[in-house]
């Protein structure tokens, strides 16, 4: 039971690094051609970025 738990989290890692990048872009995106509008994009970077590293 246990293993199935972590194998299913290490299966997701690789979407949530993804998801991770592509806010990242629209982030950056955002910075250059809204800078007002910019940080809509920080909560999903941050909460993806740490699932992505496992603390979560």
């Amino acid at each position: 039971m246990e293993t199935e738990i972590n194998q299913d989290k290490d299966e997701k890692r690789g979407l949530y690094w993804l998801i991770t990048l592509i806010s990242l872009g629209v982030g950056v995106a955002l910075l250059i051609l809204l800078p007002s509008f910019f940080w809509i994009a920080l909560p999903f970077f941050f909460t993806y970025f740490v699932k992505a590293i496992g603390m979560m």
